[in-house]
């Protein structure tokens, strides 16, 4: 990431306002065409500016990418931890319910994490990818300390907390990216409850009552 200029709080403020703008841009144009089809020049078309203006505030493709990463990780950690510190099967549902009302209220943002988590080839070069894991890794870490709590207060019987937390989530992953399903009348059972709905499965396999509903 390029630096903010520190001539003044007013030019800095205007930096800050132009970057958001082209962050936003660019989660919005990834949201339409794909990860694949993404370049800073096609960002600058989009914008019908030029792309030697980008480069004033980010200096390569894969910078502008895991700066957006890192920040949607940011806003699903403030989720997550908003239902307080990871400790057993009430903070598990309720990370849940929060990572649902996320992917509902920031589609494009949820779309973007849900199509690098997904893709298996490396989207974002070293080092860049390397601050993206420092951001999401903590996301996986908190459910798994959420689950071994819930396991030591006997809510769940003994497990791997690491390996139960990653099936966990790449359950709701793909869980949430089927609701699209609903739509059809033929899977009209796949509604809003069915990411919440697999975990529920999980903890009921892994020995928790399932949740009042």
């Amino acid at each position: 990431m390029v630096a903010a200029p520190t001539s003044s709080p007013r030019r800095q403020r205007r930096w800050e306002a132009r970057r958001r703008e082209l962050l936003d841009a660019a989660v919005a144009l990834i949201a339409r065409d794909g990860i694949d089809a993404f370049s800073l020049s096609r960002l600058a078309a989009e914008l019908d500016i030029a792309v030697g203006g980008i480069y004033r505030y980010f200096r390569a493709r894969d910078g502008l990418l895991a700066e957006l990463l890192i920040e949607v990780a940011g806003d699903v950690r403030e989720r997550l931890f908003a239902a307080g510190e990871p400790a057993g099967v009430a903070w598990v549902r309720a990370a849940v319910d929060a990572y649902v009302r996320f992917a509902d209220e920031a589609p494009e943002r949820f779309a973007l994490l849900s199509r690098t988590l997904a893709d298996p080839r490396p989207l974002v070069a070293d080092p860049e990818a390397e601050k993206v894991l420092e951001a999401t890794a903590p996301l996986i870490a908190a459910m798994s300390l959420a689950l071994d709590a819930g396991a030591r207060h006997g809510e769940l019987a003994p497990g791997p907390g690491a390996a139960r937390a990653a099936r966990l989530w790449a359950a709701l992953q793909g869980a949430l990216q089927l609701r699209k399903l609903g739509r059809f009348t033929v899977t009209a059972e796949i509604g809003g409850d069915l990411a919440r709905d697999v975990a529920d499965d999980l903890l009921r396999a892994w020995a928790a009552a399932p949740a009042a509903r």
